[in-house]
């Protein structure tokens, strides 16, 4: 268990004091449109005769609908009844998106000092790796602008937040590739 005093950033973006963030499900409409398009390939396989004169047709039109309602429903099913959610911003009505930036455990130091003086730009410049063992996570508002971010180590089955949640005004951050 982790007796560390700082707070996940997945659970602090609900209970910053200046934007109002909500956990939104999301979307059910490529549940439906796959549902619907899956539907209307099974229907067209059956009712009409060009198709049914070729038995491939036939066939292939029948086996990708029966996949798309399949698909569909499972993606349906899920997005209903899961505990999938997505971070919404009242204030700037917009979708969060998370983004992680995995660096080597020696650099969470110097992370660290970029995210305290608020230098988005070292941060930017500092090397990464693929291998996550160090993850800086991010959470952008597109249309606002504004970003929260925390360095996370990786300590044997968890993560855990070694420094605090840095927010950053829209004025701060620099719309830049690095950041998404």
């Amino acid at each position: 268990m982790n007796d560390n005093t700082f707070k996940h950033i997945d659970q602090a973006i609900y209970e910053m004091p200046d934007m109002q963030v909500v956990r939104r499900r999301k979307s059910l409409l490529p549940a439906f449109l796959l549902l619907v398009i899956g539907a209307a390939m099974i229907t067209l396989c059956m009712t009409s005769p060009g198709v049914t004169a070729n038995a491939n047709l036939h066939a292939s039109l029948l086996v990708c609908g029966w996949v798309l309602v399949l698909v569909g429903g499972i993606i349906l099913l899920v997005r209903l009844f899961g505990k999938g959610s997505v971070p919404y911003n009242l204030t700037g009505r917009e979708k969060l998106k998370r983004k992680e930036f995995y660096f080597e455990t020696g650099k969470l130091p110097e992370v660290k000092e970029c995210l305290r003086r608020g230098d988005l730009e070292a941060l930017g410049r500092i090397p990464r790796i693929t291998t996550p063992v160090a993850v800086l996570v991010v959470y952008r508002g597109v249309t606002s602008g504004s970003l929260m971010c925390q360095p996370l180590e990786y300590i044997p089955h968890e993560y855990v937040p070694v420094a605090e949640m840095a927010i950053f005004k829209p004025e701060e951050v620099k719309v830049s590739s690095v950041w998404f």
